[in-house]
């Protein structure tokens, strides 16, 4: 983001803590086995540090999802992951019913970190290379980012 652009909406939608557990038991489970009685075989030490690495990279992916609608893009970062939209690509912008899991279609993007919402935003844009890319943003609060993409596209230089 440049100095002085516009921040039209901002939020971070982090996982459930029921989320949580799915990656602090086999976490728990792991560090007990590294760190617990009958640990002196290197391989169950190897194994369990391996684990712990890959749980905790995964768990960072998985934690939250940041949303932001500026003057120029739509950013969506989870994890280190932030893809960044330009407004001016975004063609179809619209409310769609949803369930998770149950909508999804190839070569379609899913961003849902809650997974407690009945409606999502669906944006169609095309990419750098022309192709065209659907995104569903599950959130509670799909209207608002929705009118802030609007906003921002109601914003462009006409062309």
């Amino acid at each position: 983001m440049t100095a002085g652009e516009a921040v039209i909406y901002r939020a971070q939608h982090n996982a459930p803590w029921r989320r949580h557990g799915v990656f602090v038991m086999p976490l728990a489970v792991a560090l007990i086995c590294l760190f617990g009685p009958g640990t002196s075989s290197g391989l169950v030490f190897a194994l369990a540090a391996a684990l712990v690495v890959l749980l905790c990279a995964i768990w960072i992916f998985f934690y939250g999802l940041s949303i932001q609608v500026t003057g120029r893009d739509l950013r969506l970062q989870r994890g280190l992951l932030e893809p960044s939209i330009p407004l001016e690509r975004i063609d179809t912008c619209r409310i769609v019913p949803y369930r998770p899991g149950s909508r999804v279609h190839e070569g379609e993007r899913v961003y849902d970190v809650t997974g407690d919402t009945t409606e999502a935003l669906e944006v169609g844009y095309r990419d750098a290379g022309g192709e065209r890319v659907q995104l569903l943003i599950a959130t509670r609060d799909a209207r608002r980012v929705g009118s802030a993409i609007e906003q921002g596209r109601s914003r462009l230089p006409s062309r």
